[in-house]
């Protein structure tokens, strides 16, 4: 029988050994981090234009020990001194008959002590990317029938700002450039493109992020530019925050008209107030 009980006693102490590293594995503070409030759980939404991120931090407080006025021990929370032991004359552990040692007396419950107090805290606040611009060239104009080049300026950039304390960062990431033209057409490309001196090509060439318009009017370009999103608090690593945000850039008048060919004396240099100068 003893070697059973000997197996079962091992069980026993591997099971309890395992569930005590399964609980500190779950939890990724310590009591320590705990009780200095250094546990902050974040988490982070897109929502309309902006990163909403938030966090809940738990604060441990000990509980008050208490204090009895015991005689012996000197310390704060000492209960009542432990009452002496009466021995025999010829000494403690021998064969001879004397007083037995007195059990200890069980120690008063503490009326005054309390358990530890969890405090929760949390926070929100929003981040939002830098806005987009657009341009284009002809600077405002665009001539029926040829290629009107359009660019937009949007860089993956980070946010910072604090979030119960700690640092908060949120990096914004272009990753979509979705135009509408103002005449019924639009486009999408995966950058904002370049001016055609940049590309080193010809004016009016058709680009990325051109469009031609087919009818002589007034219009009004908008861009609008998806963001993805990651964050980190107090220096941890990034974290993707799901969904996109789309956020609009600058509205952009834009004059369409017809180019007619003429005959004239002079250039625009040479008679600056002649036909079509």
């Amino acid at each position: 029988m003893a070697r059973p009980k000997l197996l079962l006693a091992i069980a026993v102490i591997l099971a309890l050994a395992f569930s005590v590293i399964t609980a500190s594995s779950a939890s990724a503070c310590t009591r320590q981090e705990r009780r200095e409030g250094k546990c902050p759980d974040a988490q982070a939404v897109a929502n309309g234009g902006q990163v909403q991120l938030s966090a809940g931090r738990d604060t441990l407080t000990d509980g008050d020990t208490g204090s009895t006025n015991g005689d012996a021990g000197g310390g704060t929370g000492g209960g009542t001194a432990t009452p002496p032991v009466n021995v025999a004359e010829e000494g403690v552990g021998g064969s001879h008959g004397g007083a037995a040692p007195a059990p200890a007396a069980p120690l008063p419950a503490c009326p005054t002590c309390t358990a530890p107090i969890a405090t929760s805290v949390s926070d929100l606040v929003g981040f939002s990317p830098q806005l987009p611009t657009q341009g284009m060239e002809p600077n405002g104009l665009a001539i029926v029938g040829l290629a009107a080049n359009f660019v937009a300026e949007a860089s993956a950039h980070v946010v910072s700002g604090t979030l119960l304390g700690n640092s908060a960062e949120v990096r914004f990431t272009p990753t979509a450039f979705r135009w509408d033209f103002g005449d019924g057409a639009g486009g999408t490309s995966a950058n904002g493109g370049a001016s055609w001196d940049d590309l080193g090509v010809p004016e009016f060439t058709d680009t990325d992020t051109s469009h031609i318009y087919t009818v002589r009017g007034d219009y009004v370009s908008s861009l609008s530019v998806e963001y993805s999103a990651e964050f980190r608090v107090g220096g941890s690593g990034w974290q993707s925050v799901t969904g996109t945000l789309a956020v609009a850039a600058n509205p952009l008048p834009v004059v369409v008209r017809h180019v007619k060919s003429v005959l004239v004396a002079h250039d625009c240099i040479q008679n600056p107030a002649g036909i079509g100068c």
